[in-house]
């Protein structure tokens, strides 16, 4: 299982922050998650959303879901971030 860490109002709409979480790609954890909790699976899911494996960005692009995870891997999502 993967450990997954949620920041910002992902953290708030789940109502946790850090919890294993089965799957063995960055979208089988999506799923395990939207299965929970389909508002948060769906922003999980948004291109913009800051997606880090392992302490390294990884892109949201075309074929993002399909990124391999390991037995103890460390997954977080991040809401966009906007400034300047």
């Amino acid at each position: 299982m993967a450990q997954v860490t949620l920041f910002g109002s992902y953290q708030d709409l789940a109502g946790w922050r850090t919890r294993a979480v089965p799957g063995g790609s960055l979208g089988a954890i999506r799923q395990a998650v939207a299965a929970e909790n389909a508002a948060l699976g769906e922003q999980l899911g948004h291109p913009c959303t800051l997606v880090i494996v392992n302490e390294r960005l990884v892109g949201r692009g075309d074929g993002a879901d399909a990124h391999p995870l390991a037995e103890n891997d460390d997954v977080a999502f991040g809401p966009p971030v906007s400034g300047g």
